[in-house]
């Protein structure tokens, strides 16, 4: 996967209000993998929606951001 980082305006960075909280947390590593062999395939419609925009986010050149 090629990840390449852009700033767009319609997505906000909540790194300081959710994820470092998370990244910081001694249990982190565990909970990561439990949701890979437990709950990855319980996501709902309304997060997959949700994630939507950032799936199909497109580079200034017209590249998606994000490619397997």
């Amino acid at each position: 996967m090629n990840i390449s980082k852009q700033n767009v305006d319609f997505i906000q960075d909540s790194f300081d209000d959710c994820t470092k909280n998370t990244l910081v947390s001694a249990n982190f590593l565990k909970s990561l993998l439990e949701f890979s062999e437990k709950d990855k395939n319980d996501i709902n419609e309304e997060t997959i929606e949700l994630l939507e925009p950032y799936l199909t986010l497109k580079l200034p050149n017209g590249e998606d951001a994000f490619s397997a």
